[in-house]
């Protein structure tokens, strides 16, 4: 287990790993991953991390180290230093990914997406009022075959799993002594990866949830072994240092199956890229989503037209990377698709599965002119906000500061702070979250903070983040969310502050949408939901059932098996097979056609065959 330990690397984490779409960074911005050649002594090396580091830790046994820089020293500055490093292959930054779900509040009862017939779900934003015939899985008839895949070994990358989940508990790996709790967690850095998020458990229970037990819903396979390695915090933000580490424990451990439930529009990152072909060398299927941005993914994987969605843009021939579907096998709204990236579609809307547990929500804290326990110093006010479109709906209240904005200006030389407190008792994990429009002088600041011992969160507590300049062409950005679990408890304020100096001023800053949700976690809770994570989900259990019913396909035969789907003219010109996965036409492909998969016939589970 030390192998995978944290190691010794100075520091929390720090408010870059906040989930903000418009203002959060490609990469950790005083962070950078390096490998260096092969032969160079540990002297050299401590002299070259001397240049540019304040700490360090090895990453995987292939050799990556993940590197703190100097305070004085940006990731640029920093790459610059080593390019010309004889001791250092290759460095570079440390990209910031993202879980694929696409979230939205379906009450849809059913899990449609394992079934070969159409149902009628309730009506919602994503969906059609009932399914074609034939779409989802036809995964009935190909349990006819086989329900249980627990000879393959499933590694689930992604927040995590509360692996004590009833339906989910008989299908976790064994881990042994060494990791009791069926996986690692690389976030925290110990053996114990249970889910504070949800997403991880979710794609768990599409992949593995128990079959035939009369208890919630029923995965791709009804008796699985499911590994639990946590590569995404409570937010559902993974950098590349985690992914290298999650990759080599599941690879380690021997995983047939890897699920990568996370994805970034970005530059190419070439250490993940070496990650999946260690994984393509060990004949591991890696399943991903084409991502949820709505766009047309084009490229190979050196795409340099900042159009390309990773890991899916990757070429290993191990990786498979899946869009999302409808009920009609169209493709989802959300869903990312490629003529030449995207390999198949496989149900993505309204599915149903298991969760970590219980939701629980706080709005309106700050924004409702009624609130009590809500302490204000200087101009912050509550308005309501008018929105580009100008429609009734489009009419929101916020906190402001000035209490005038947009139309008025905020003070100079101002200390302007604003925070309540909220009872928190009882929960696992909190996540804040807001949407906001700003326009700030620089040097000016909109400050975000919480303490966990009441007060002001700017006296006693801890700093989020700080934000600066100004809203692209004053738009709405967000929602910014942080992780303020470790505020969990009877007292915990949270505070915005406005501090600015005397250079000059602008419009201010307004807080729209303020939520707590909160997590509490059971065994016993299901959620409905949609993304590209969930379709490559789908996938992972096929994976492992083609694998369980046939040991001696290789990673490519497996992928060109699922390849042989519904051919659906909604996906052609769209996706590569042009197809939509069909669990017994996959099953079908391996039995029957060994010419074809390169595999004996094998049409009976029995000894030898």
């Amino acid at each position: 287990p030390d192998a995978f330990a944290a190691g010794t690397f100075p520091g929390p984490e720090r408010p870059a790993l906040a989930a903000y779409q418009a203002l959060r960074p490609e990469y950790i911005p005083d962070e950078l991953l390096l490998k260096f050649k092969i032969g160079v002594s540990e002297a050299a090396q401590a002299q070259s991390l001397g240049r540019v580091a304040t700490g360090s830790r090895r990453l995987t046994r292939s050799g990556w180290v993940q590197v703190r820089l100097a305070p004085d020293l940006s990731v640029t500055q920093a790459l610059a230093v080593l390019a010309g490093d004889r001791n250092v292959a290759q460095a570079q930054p440390n990209h910031i990914y993202e879980v694929t779900a696409a979230p939205n509040d379906s009450r849809y009862r059913t899990t449609w997406a394992m079934e070969h017939r159409g149902q009628a779900p309730f009506e919602d934003s994503h969906s059609p009022r009932a399914a074609t015939a034939g779409a989802g899985m036809n995964l009935p008839r190909a349990w006819g075959r086989i329900t249980d895949c627990s000879r393959t070994l499933v590694a689930v990358l992604d927040t995590g799993i509360n692996y004590t989940h009833v339906d989910l508990a008989p299908n976790m790996w064994e881990g042994g002594a060494a990791y009791p709790q069926h996986g690692f967690d690389f976030i925290d850095g110990d053996a114990d990866p249970m889910d504070l998020n949800g997403h991880g458990t979710h794609v768990a229970g599409i992949i593995g949830a128990v079959g035939n037990d009369r208890t919630g819903v029923i995965g791709v396979c009804w008796k699985a072994r499911i590994m639990a390695v946590r590569v995404a915090n409570a937010l559902g933000l993974a950098t590349t240092a985690h992914l290298l580490q999650g990759i080599d424990f599941a690879l380690a451990q021997r995983a047939e199956i890897l699920y990568i439930g996370v994805g970034a529009v970005g530059p190419l990152d070439r250490a993940l890229s070496e990650a999946i072909a260690a994984a393509e060398a060990a004949d591991a299927v890696v399943a991903t989503g084409a991502g949820n941005g709505d766009r047309d993914r084009i490229g190979d994987d050196d795409d340099a037209s900042g159009n390309a969605f990773y890991p899916c843009n990757y070429r290993h021939r191990n990786l498979i990377c899946v869009a999302a579907l409808d009920r009609n096998d169209r493709l989802a709204s959300f869903s990312n698709w490629g003529a030449t990236s995207v390999d198949v579609g496989a149900p993505g809307t309204d599915v149903s599965s298991t969760w970590a547990g219980r939701r629980g929500r706080i709005t309106d804290a700050f924004n409702d002119k009624r609130a009590r326990r809500k302490t204000t110093s200087g101009r912050w006010g509550n308005s309501t906000l008018v929105l580009a479109s100008g429609a009734r709906s489009d009419y929101r209240p916020g906190l402001v500061n000035p209490a005038n904005f947009p139309h008025g200006k905020y003070a100079n030389n101002a200390d302007e702070r604003t925070y309540r407190t909220f009872d928190l008792r009882g929960k696992d994990a909190a996540i804040l979250s807001f949407y906001t429009q700003f326009a700030l002088q620089p040097g000016d600041y909109f400050n975000i903070a919480w303490s966990g011992r009441g007060g002001d969160p700017f006296a006693n507590g801890v700093l989020l983040d700080g934000i600066s300049g100004g809203s692209t062409d004053g738009a709405i950005v967000g929602p910014l969310a942080f992780d303020i679990s470790p505020c969990i408890g009877p007292a915990c304020s949270i505070g915005f502050q406005l501090l600015t100096d005397a250079s000059g001023t602008d419009q201010g800053v307004a807080i729209i949408g303020f939520t707590i949700d909160t997590l509490e976690l059971n065994r016993s809770s299901y959620h409905t939901t949609n993304g590209t994570s969930l379709a490559a989900a789908h996938v992972a259990g096929l994976a492992a059932m083609l694998r369980a019913y046939e040991p001696r396909l290789t990673a490519a035969e497996v992928i060109t098996a699922i390849k042989q789907g519904r051919k659906t003219p909604a996906l052609a010109g769209k996706i590569a097979s042009g197809a939509a996965v069909d669990a017994h036409g996959a099953l079908s492909y391996v039995a029957g056609a060994p010419e074809r998969a390169g595999v004996g016939r094998c049409t009976r589970r029995e000894a030898g065959c």
